[in-house]
């Protein structure tokens, strides 16, 4: 990612937090709409995960400046999903999740710079918990 990039992000995301909880709610339905199997890895009562969810986000796009910084968090948060039952493949039907929250959220400012930029961002912080998911599942196998 550039730093035009991450300013891009950056802003936008602005507007998504001024709407506090609902673009976790909106998240939620579309990657329950594409993916209802995955369901059954969150609790009956979503009110949590919501601010869960958009307190990562702010600290994602937060720290984009310094990824260096977030690496470690970001590898913790992927074990602790493997240990959900999480697997590789959920991480494209989440970012699809994500980009069709943000279009909805950001409306006709979800131009294509914006979606190119959320995009690269997804991409990073995405490859950085996978390859940790892959190495802790493997390690699990092995010990298994």
């Amino acid at each position: 990612m550039d730093s035009n990039q991450i300013a891009i992000v950056q802003k936008t995301f602005e507007r998504v937090e001024e709407l506090e909880l609902e673009p976790s709610r909106i998240f939620y339905e579309e990657l329950f709409d594409d993916a209802p199997h995955l369901r059954w890895l969150f609790s009956s009562d979503m009110s949590h995960q919501y601010r869960m969810f958009i307190m990562a986000v702010a600290y994602c796009v937060g720290s984009l400046q310094q990824p260096e910084a977030i690496q470690k968090r970001l590898e913790h948060l992927a074990v602790r999903h493997v240990s959900y039952g999480a697997l590789p493949e959920h991480y494209t039907v989440v970012g699809g999740a994500l980009m069709r929250m943000l279009a909805k959220v950001l409306d006709e400012d979800f131009t294509p710079d914006v979606a190119e930029a959320w995009s690269q961002a997804y991409a990073h912080l995405s490859g950085v918990m996978l390859a940790a998911a892959t190495r802790h599942a493997s390690q699990l196998r092995k010990a298994g």
